[in-house]
C-alpha cells in the first residue's frame, strides 16, 4: 500500500493539491453553493484553511466533532484487516511456497491475502473479527487468523510468528 499511497499523493500534488499529514481535521464547514459547491473551511488543530475540493481519508469519520462527521460516522462500518507473519524463511524455502513474488487472495467466503516480503518473510492477513485494534485484540484476531493461514501451506513447517498486527480500512 505504501507505493500506492505515495503515488497518488505525488500525482494529487502534481495536480496542485496541498496534503498536510498530521494535522487532525475537528471540523468541516461549507461554504454554499454555485460554483463554490464544494468548497469547505477546514478547521484542524493547527488553525483554518479554505479548500475547493476536500479528501476524506483513512480514519476520518473517527476523528472531530460529531457535528461536522455524524453523517459520514452513520454511513461507514470501519472493518480491520488484520496480518500473522514468519519468520525469516530463506530465499529457497519462500520460493518453493510463493514462485512468483506477488500478492495472492483466496477465494472464500472470508478473503485472506498473502505475500512474501523482500526479507522472504510470508505475510497472510485478511478479516479475523469486528472489534477496535488493541494489543490484546489483535492478538486475538492473530490466533484466530493461525488455522487460516495454514491451509494454502499445510505442507509447510513453518509457523507464523506470534506477534499480529492490524490495519484499519474506513
Amino acid at each position: 500500500m505504501g507505493r500506492f499511497v505515495n503515488g497518488l499523493a505525488q500525482a494529487a500534488e502534481r495536480s496542485g493539491a496541498q496534503i498536510h499529514t498530521a494535522t487532525c481535521v475537528q471540523r468541516l464547514e461549507r461554504l454554499g453553493g454555485g460554483p463554490a459547491g464544494h468548497a469547505h473551511r477546514v478547521h484542524t488543530d493547527r488553525g483554518t484553511v479554505r479548500a475547493q475540493q476536500v479528501l476524506l481519508a483513512t480514519g476520518a469519520a473517527r476523528h472531530g466533532g460529531y457535528g461536522s462527521f455524524g453523517w459520514l460516522r452513520r454511513r461507514i462500518v470501519p472493518i480491520g484487516s488484520f496480518i500473522v507473519v514468519t519468520e525469516p524463511l530463506g530465499a529457497e524455502r519462500a520460493s518453493a511456497l510463493l514462485r512468483e513474488r506477488r500478492t495472492y487472495v483466496t477465494v472464500a467466503n472470508i478473503h485472506h491475502y498473502f505475500r512474501l516480503t523482500s526479507d522472504h518473510r510470508l505475510v497472510f492477513g485478511g478479516r479475523a473479527r469486528f472489534a477496535v485494534s488493541s494489543p490484546t485484540s489483535d492478538a486475538k484476531s492473530g490466533e484466530i487468523l493461525r488455522p487460516a493461514w495454514w491451509k494454502p501451506f499445510h505442507r509447510s513447517r513453518t509457523s507464523p510468528s506470534t506477534t499480529a498486527g492490524a490495519a484499519w480500512w474506513t
